[in-house]
């Protein structure tokens, strides 16, 4: 269970080996609880006395109560780096963020418009032009009309001694795609 409390006391308590290296003991009081705290440096910045601090308290059979801390993002708040914002699952950042939402739309519309350029689709120069057209669209309140596409028939040859059913598939599906009616601009 995650506590909050202040920190009383912090005692360095010793040291051992384990799987990650020298461990550095700590005997800890927050509030109303004592327990270990182990962490891999030798001057551990976790628990400072007079400050708040969330944490959580374990009872681990023969090694009695462990304290250890809980980031503020495991806790929901949020850790920040140095310019500010916190990324916590959204806690700072919310959903209907309108620059938030326009960042994702534009960054998948790019990706979509070099997917388009790699399949040789576009030419190099229009890459940005068709990402905005894919932002644009997504972003726009009200569907922009669009023109269904118009599907040619491929003519293929069918090789000599094999079933033509593959080829009557790949037709009746591109038959039955002509004929869906989406809205989608491309």
């Amino acid at each position: 269970m995650i506590k909050k409390g202040i920190v009383k006391a912090v005692q360095p308590n010793g040291s051992w080996e384990g799987k990650f290296g020298v461990m550095y003991k700590y005997e800890v009081t927050i509030g109303e609880d004592t327990g270990e705290y182990s962490g891999k440096s030798a001057q551990q910045d976790k628990f400072v006395i007079g400050q708040e601090v969330d944490y959580e308290v374990t009872e681990q059979g023969n090694f009695g109560k462990k304290i250890k801390p809980v980031s503020n993002f495991q806790a929901g708040g949020g850790a920040s780096g140095s310019s500010g914002a916190t990324f916590s699952g959204g806690s700072s950042f919310k959903t209907n963020d309108a620059d938030r939402q326009m960042m994702i739309v534009k960054q998948s519309s790019l990706h979509r418009a070099v997917d388009m350029l790699i399949a040789e689709k576009i030419p190099k120069k229009d890459v940005l032009k068709i990402a905005q057209s894919f932002t644009d669209w997504v972003m726009s309140k009200e569907k922009p009309a669009v023109e269904k596409p118009t599907v040619e028939k491929v003519n293929v040859k069918t090789p000599i001694n094999s079933s033509s059913e593959p080829l009557r598939q790949v037709e009746a599906f591109v038959s039955a795609s002509a004929q869906e009616d989406n809205d989608l601009p491309f």
